[in-house]
């Protein structure tokens, strides 16, 4: 067996068991191709997931067979029901339940939760499988296709955290905090805004409006077909999309710790970050007055499945050998060349080190990142393609950008000076 190693975030158990589950077949109705041969082992901040090779491609292959141009509206249409269906279901209150219809509410909140999370997996997938097609497109309808990223790849909605960016241009930010304070519950230990903390936040995020060139202008200039214009469509409904599902998650998370997992730590007596660190079976095994132990997990942990069980562990023991990559290449985001002293985030708590001009050099970037990414001069990513999170914020910025790098969170250390150009780091 053969592990490729898929991506890493900074998730507790809680979580992890869900996204482990995700792609079994308790979601055979949403994934045309499930399996259990995947595993989260800790790596500095944070959990990383490898999954066994051949079911990775199986399932690559059997998304790319089943969802299509011509018929991916079907699937965006259950991908929308059941994100509404989650967060309305993490809203309900649960203070006049018994323990035991409870730990029922909980089971069924976790049922839901693995459902969506099918779609992390898969609208990451789709993603990336029309982003790619378009990408090709454009760059045989041109000579300089970075030069037209953002304006045929942008989406035509935002998802929250950049719909708030927009917002904050003209209306009261007093009056825009309730609406979007859940935007950091990333996990369960994850607390939403306080009302300082989001206008510190809308402070740093002001910035003038860019002009770019007009989307139906661009595709008359480049003499693109129906046809092609489908496709284009397509992957920038999926560029919002991928940034969208995260807007379901933390706010199923926000409004399931405030109802139901506030009530579950009341009785456990713990706090959310212990329960952030526990499993489905420990929970409801408190819930239910056992004595149980829960080791400290904070700094790491390894799940995984054996035998259909979920095991949790404090080692490391599998042996897993990654690429190595000498030259740190990726694909160019946004154009452009900045050299500068790199400063490293693998986590939410390193982003405090990005000072002015830093290169920023990321695993991955999502919404917590977007006051760091303001101050970097250009940015790096090890995982991504060019309609991710971080090749978005970099056209908007107009700073270079390069994205799936695979290893240069590794191969780079904070200080050093590095020229980022034509998708090098050197």
């Amino acid at each position: 067996m053969t592990w490729k190693k898929i991506m890493a975030r900074e998730y507790g158990v809680q979580y992890t068991e869900i996204s482990l589950r995700s792609l079994t077949n308790e979601v055979h109705d949403l994934v045309p191709h499930t399996f259990t041969k995947q595993i989260y082992i800790p790596e500095e901040n944070n959990q990383v997931c490898y999954i066994d090779e051949k079911e990775w491609e199986t399932l690559l292959q059997t998304l790319d067979e089943t969802w299509t141009v011509d018929n991916v509206k079907d699937y965006i249409d259950v991908f929308m029901q059941t994100g509404h269906a989650y967060v309305g279901y993490a809203k309900e209150q649960h203070e006049t339940l018994s323990n035991d219809e409870l730990i029922a509410h909980y089971l069924e909140y976790q049922r839901r939760a693995v459902r969506y999370a099918a779609f992390i997996w898969t609208v990451y997938i789709l993603n990336e499988k029309f982003s790619e097609a378009a990408q090709q497109l454009i760059q045989d309808k041109t000579k300089n296709p970075e030069q037209h990223y953002e304006t045929l790849l942008t989406p035509e909605k935002n998802a929250s955290i950049l719909e708030l960016q927009a917002r904050i241009q003209e209306e009261n930010p007093e009056e825009l905090y309730e609406q979007y304070k859940w935007i950091p519950c990333l996990d369960l230990h994850n607390d939403p805004w306080t009302k300082e903390e989001f206008l510190r936040f809308v402070d740093e995020h002001k910035q003038p409006e860019k002009e770019k060139i007009p989307y139906e202008t661009l595709l008359k200039e480049l003499n693109i077909t129906a046809d092609e214009k489908k496709l284009l469509d397509v992957a920038r409904t999926f560029a919002y999309l991928k940034d969208y599902r995260d807007d379901f998650r933390r706010k199923g998370v926000y409004f399931a710790r405030k109802s139901l997992f506030n009530e579950i730590a009341a009785r456990c007596k713990c706090t959310l970050e212990e329960l952030s660190y526990m499993l489905e079976a420990e929970i409801v095994a408190k819930l239910r007055g056992k004595p149980i132990s829960i080791p400290d997990r904070t700094t790491g942990f390894t799940i995984y499945y054996d035998d259909n069980v979920i095991m949790c562990t404090q080692e490391k023991h599998f042996d897993i050998t990654e690429e190595q990559h000498e030259a740190i290449r990726g694909m160019i985001a946004s154009p452009g060349s900045a050299t500068g002293t790199v400063a490293i985030v693998k986590g939410v708590e390193d982003l405090q080190k990005v000072q002015k001009g830093n290169i920023l050099v990321a695993v991955t970037t999502h919404p917590d990142f977007l006051p760091a990414m303001q101050k970097a001069a250009a940015i790096v990513t090890d995982e991504g393609g060019i309609t991710s999170h971080a090749a978005i914020v970099a056209r908007e910025l107009k700073i270079p950008c390069v994205v799936g790098c695979k290893t240069a969170t590794k191969l780079l250390k904070d200080g050093n000076t590095v020229t980022v150009e034509n998708g090098t780091v050197r």
